[in-house]
């Protein structure tokens, strides 16, 4: 009965990492196309000013 807590904390460990490691990646990409939308966004202002 002792062994089978430790497995499923072990599993858990395990999964941790990996969900942070997608949710990080996730984020990243979220934040690149934000940087690049904005980076759009910004020259399409400029060329309107420009206009």
């Amino acid at each position: 009965m002792v062994e089978k807590p430790i497995i499923k904390f072990y599993l858990l460990q395990s999964e941790i990492p990996s969900f942070l490691n997608s949710l990080c990646i996730y984020y990243y990409v979220l934040l690149f196309f934000l940087i690049k939308n904005s980076n759009s966004l910004f020259g399409d202002a400029e060329y309107q000013l420009k206009m």
